[in-house]
C-alpha cells in the first residue's frame, strides 16, 4: 500500500475496517464524520443478565510523519470523553 496516498478521511475507513476484522465479536458502527464526540466509531452491547449496557470506542489518529509520536494532546478529548460517557469500557486508537 502506498501510505503517501492515503488521506486523514481514507484513514478513518482503513481504521473501521481494522477494528472491524480484529474485533469481530463487536458490531461496530462508524460515526459521522463531523462533530463525533471524540470517536471514530463505537459498539454498545448489552449484558441481559444486568440490565446494563456498555461501549467500545475507536479513534483513528492519522499523521502524515509516521516516525514521531502521535501527541498525548491528541488522544486526551477521547479518553476524557469516554469517562465522562459513563459506558465505555474499551477504547482502541488506531495510528
Amino acid at each position: 500500500m502506498d501510505w503517501s496516498c492515503i488521506t486523514s478521511s481514507r484513514f478513518e475507513e482503513l481504521a473501521c475496517l481494522y477494528t472491524r476484522d480484529v474485533y469481530k465479536e463487536f458490531t461496530w458502527i462508524p460515526t459521522k464524520k463531523t462533530r463525533d464526540g471524540n470517536k471514530d466509531g463505537e459498539f454498545e452491547e448489552e449484558i441481559d443478565t444486568l440490565k446494563m449496557y456498555y461501549k467500545g470506542w475507536y479513534e483513528a489518529k492519522y499523521t502524515i510523519e509516521p516516525l514521531k509520536s502521535i501527541p498525548k494532546s491528541h488522544m486526551d478529548s477521547t479518553l476524557v470523553s469516554g469517562i465522562l460517557d459513563g459506558y465505555v469500557c474499551y477504547i482502541i486508537f488506531i495510528t
